[in-house]
């Protein structure tokens, strides 16, 4: 648990040194934060991002995930699967709007996909009909398919024989967890036929919670960047509101802590219970 136990560092006030080495696309577009912590307009696309996207959110902000990352390559590169529940690592200074982390899933929360013969009236599998951004990882035995659209995600296990095009079945492996392997399997071909459908979704309005990440994440990059928890509630409410409600005993700055506490908690660890949906 210790290695876990670190501080978050943020993206905005790590050095320069990475992003010089890359186009002015790269760092116009792909790259989150502005060099000020607490212009707020930064975080506003936090609102739209469901929970493994979330989770991404706060690991990208662990030292020791950020440390894992630069010497990945290295002989003393740290394993992601087992350190920080990741199948492949992932570049920390790509923000939730553009990465695509890749979770690592019990089995059987992967939908399990064959090959089949030919069905009348059965629907080909078909990658290139599945909207949204996707991500394919071949982990040694099969490919894993990760869907990101909207609010849920679609975790999706291939096997060898199955091609695009062709009729495929869901697999179900004989173990004690056949019930749990089914209701994956029912969870998974919904969401599969919810993307295939041509039907524009309208996006719900930000909920509570989500407000609640959005104000957590900024306030924890502006605490690696140096700023008082005065200054942290100024960046969230403004400087009006805070001049008129902050003193040592007010709610506004119990609030503060509370959030640079769970947010802390989540980025060194706590984002694992984000993971699954």
């Amino acid at each position: 648990m210790a290695d876990h136990a670190l501080h978050g560092s943020p993206i905005g006030c790590r050095s320069d040194a990475l992003l010089a080495a890359k186009s002015l696309w790269e760092v116009l577009i792909i790259t989150s934060e502005p060099r000020r912590w607490h212009s707020s307009a930064a975080y506003l696309y936090l609102l739209r991002l469901n929970r493994p996207l979330l989770a991404w959110e706060y690991l990208r902000r662990n030292t020791g995930y950020q440390e894992d990352w630069a010497r990945r390559h290295g002989v003393d590169a740290r394993d992601p699967h087992s350190r920080w529940q990741l199948e492949v690592f992932e570049d920390p200074d790509l923000d939730g709007r553009v990465a695509r982390p890749m979770w690592l899933l019990d089995t059987k929360r992967r939908a399990r996909l064959r090959a089949a013969e030919p069905v009348d009236g059965q629907e080909p599998f078909s990658f290139w009909t599945i909207p949204g951004p996707k991500r394919l990882v071949h982990d040694g035995r099969r490919l894993l398919l990760n869907g990101y659209a909207e609010s849920d995600m679609l975790h999706l296990m291939l096997e060898n024989d199955l091609h695009d095009g062709e009729p495929f079945e869901y697999a179900l492996v004989p173990k004690t967890d056949m019930d749990e392997q089914w209701r994956s399997i029912q969870r998974q071909q919904l969401l599969l036929m919810e993307r295939q459908s041509s039907v524009v979704a309208t996006l719900p309005r930000p909920d509570r919670l989500a407000l609640w990440h959005m104000r957590s994440l900024h306030a924890v990059d502006g605490s690696a960047c140096g700023a008082s928890q005065r200054e942290i509630a100024a960046g969230l409410f403004g400087e009006e509101f805070t001049a008129t409600n902050w003193h040592p005993d007010s709610e506004l700055r119990a609030q503060v802590r509370h959030l640079l506490r769970r947010a802390r908690a989540l980025v060194a660890g706590g984002y694992r219970g984000l993971i699954s949906p």
